[in-house]
């Protein structure tokens, strides 16, 4: 579609403001223009607000917005230029100074301060922006194609409040940096515009612009669909296009040609995949590891994605192919088992391969093949576990003797569990080893109980013994003895008498003293008495403890 100049969008602008503005505008008299002030607070409901954030608040009063204005003024008030604000606002001071205008003069210089202070900011850059704007669209527009400006431009329109200007502002920062200084102005210019003002003259030139670019817009959603992965990641991505902002660019047919070749790369996309798939089944190897491959196939995403005939037929070769070579995988697996390592930890290996055959033989419908191959793989199970069981021993000699290994070796490992429904006499065996091991350890631990027992009680009788005979050594008479303790020393002179002396002050005094039942002693001091009691080679108190310090 061919660019349309921008000096003929200037003249187009133009054109779109010039009929309402043809009109001059009246002049009434002050008693017109008082009965019109009176009217601000009345029509203060229809007051236009707009308040963005960061930005000064533009206010369109009420009054000027109400049909009174167009009436008095001849022209509505969105259809005066500049120079008309300007002209209202001197008509309004005019008549406000006249001595005989009286008490309209206050509704005037409201008006007057509505007019000037308030509308004309907006209706002066209301007009200037109507003007300038679809420039800056025009411009953004013959930049060559990238889905980015598509996106900008598109959302332009919808810039009435801080939440498109949000919006667009967001899809502003992916444009190409030229574009920005263009971009910029025109996000910021679309606050002074009104919804009609928008309709007029911003959205048609966005549509515009959209419209030629449609054929390149459905290119950039169609083209990067070959290059697409053959896995469930490319059908993810198939299913994410309708969500693309470009398919809103799109007209009905642009949508369905998007759709017919979205249709046409997922239909490429599963044949490729089932392909795949199939070819998995053909060279599953007739072993157990083809038989879990087989198995593994039906979770697999990629069969979920396929179609219903597609899924049924790869269902069906997979069915064949393991019916196909079940007896030869059967030999392999017994052969696997009869080769495996004597060793314990080969038994869950063996359980595992016995458990997956069988599942497998009844899930492709080889009953025939299953009793047989539980019979004999039951019994090279049974004497790979004799075979291991020494080994088995040999560990549990190493598990150490505490009561937490008696505690562990009581829950039966799974495998041993499993082993018991597979060979139970070979089972009985290892249960046999876990059981006298579990004995062994209670029989040490016993042992070594007992032995601590002995050592206790011999200590015990030691002490005892000790005790008994210290306090042998300690009986009799106190007289000669001396005992002390942190403040005082006492020091024994016959039967009755003792000497105290107390340590802090070097002092000695006489006292009493007199034993009485239990090795009581009550002591007798000028300033102070208390009882002890021997304890041994001590005289006890509470808190008073005298220990010997001299022989009799």
């Amino acid at each position: 579609m061919p660019r349309i100049p921008l000096f003929v969008l200037g003249l187009l602008g133009l054109a779109l403001a010039a009929p309402a503005r043809a009109q001059p505008l009246a002049s009434p008299d002050c008693a017109a223009l008082a009965a019109w002030s009176g009217q601000l607070g009345a029509e203060a409901g229809r007051t236009l607000t707009r308040n963005w954030r960061g930005q000064r608040a533009l206010v369109l009063p009420g009054l000027l917005r109400a049909p009174v204005t167009e009436q008095t003024f001849g022209k509505p008030a969105l259809a005066w230029s500049e120079a008309e604000v300007q002209q209202v606002g001197r008509m309004l001071n005019d008549c406000a100074r006249d001595p005989a205008i009286g008490g309209a003069r206050f509704a005037l210089q409201e008006a007057r301060r509505a007019v000037l202070d308030q509308a004309a900011l907006l209706l002066t850059w209301r007009g200037r922006n109507r003007e300038r704007l679809p420039r800056e669209v025009q411009a953004i527009s013959e930049h060559p194609f990238a889905p980015a400006i598509l996106l900008f431009l598109r959302a332009v329109p919808a810039v009435t409040d801080q939440a498109g200007y949000d919006a667009a502002y967001r899809l502003m920062a992916q444009l190409p940096p030229a574009l920005r200084r263009h971009a910029d102005p025109l996000l910021g210019g679309m606050r002074y515009l009104l919804p009609e003002d928008v309709a007029e003259v911003i959205t048609p030139a966005v549509e515009r612009h959209l419209v030629a670019q449609r054929e390149e817009a459905q290119a950039a959603l169609v083209t990067p669909l070959a290059a697409l992965p053959p896995d469930l990641g490319g059908l993810q991505r198939l299913d994410r296009v309708a969500d693309q902002p470009l398919m809103a660019v799109l007209d009905a047919p642009g949508r369905a040609t998007v759709e017919a070749a979205v249709a046409a790369r997922r239909t490429a996309i599963l044949a490729d995949m089932d392909q795949a798939l199939q070819g998995i089944v053909a060279e599953a190897t007739a072993d157990l590891q083809g038989f879990r491959t087989l198995l593994f196939l039906a979770q697999d995403p990629r069969r979920a994605a396929l179609p219903e005939d597609r899924r049924a037929a790869l269902d069906e070769a997979s069915a064949a192919r393991a019916r196909a070579m079940a007896s030869e995988a059967v030999a392999v697996s017994l052969v696997q088992l009869e080769g495996m390592d004597p060793h314990p930890r080969a038994l869950p290996r063996a359980l595992r391969l016995r458990r997956d055959v069988l599942g497998a033989l009844e899930h492709f419908g080889r009953a025939d093949l299953a009793t047989g191959f539980a019979t004999d793989s039951a019994t090279r199970i049974g004497t790979l576990a004799d075979a291991g069981l020494p080994v088995l021993v040999e560990a549990l000699d190493k598990v150490p003797p505490t009561r937490q290994s008696i505690n562990r070796l009581s829950q039966p490992e799974r495998v041993l569990t499993e082993l018991g429904e597979v060979a139970p006499q070979a089972a009985a065996r290892w249960q046999a080893a876990v059981a006298a091991r579990q004995q062994a350890i209670r029989d040490t631990l016993d042992a070594a109980l007992a032995a601590e027992q002995a050592r206790r009680d011999a200590d015990r009788a030691a002490r005892e013994a000790a005790i008994a005979e210290e306090a042998a050594r300690e009986a009799g008479s106190l007289i000669g003895r001396r005992y002390r303790s942190r403040e005082l020393e006492l020091e024994f002179l016959d039967a009755t008498r003792v000497l105290a002396t107390d340590a802090n002050r070097n002092v000695t005094v006489a006292g009493r003293y007199e034993e009485i039942a239990g090795n009581r002693i009550i002591v007798t001091l000028p300033d102070q008495n208390f009882v002890v009691t021997r304890d041994g080679p001590r005289l006890s108190g509470g808190r008073l403890v005298f220990e010997r310090v001299a022989a009799p």
